[in-house]
């Protein structure tokens, strides 16, 4: 099992009119997600590379003809150690995914936010 943070921000107005639709693509392409805030996903998957998980996701936001892309999408394996601020919830999520694949995976779950 692997972890991805996934991460959009949808700028183009046709892309914002399929937010919905990726949404519920993360959530079914997934074994397991969190939504951390809007744009912001750590998706756990099976047997997905980020090169996949981009390319399945990014399809449901096609250009149309001389479009230019103004969103922006990028895909990255969580696969050594992190530390940062978090809610209690999500370092919860992400010690339980680590746990329960037994991957490699070192945080600070004691770390609080601050500020």
């Amino acid at each position: 099992m692997r972890i991805y943070l996934v991460a959009y921000d949808l700028a183009n107005e046709r892309s914002k009119a399929r937010d919905e639709e990726l949404k519920g693509a993360i959530k079914v392409l997934t074994g397991a997600w969190w939504k951390q805030h809007e744009g912001f996903w750590l998706i756990a998957t099976p047997d997905l590379s980020e090169r996949e998980v981009f390319e399945r996701l990014s399809a449901l936001l096609p250009l149309a003809e001389g479009e230019i892309r103004e969103d922006t999408f990028f895909v990255a394996e969580l696969a050594g150690t992190w530390t940062g601020w978090q809610t209690k919830a999500a370092w919860k999520w992400l010690t339980e995914a680590r746990d329960q694949w037994k991957l490699p995976l070192e945080l600070d779950e004691d770390e609080e936010p601050s500020g």
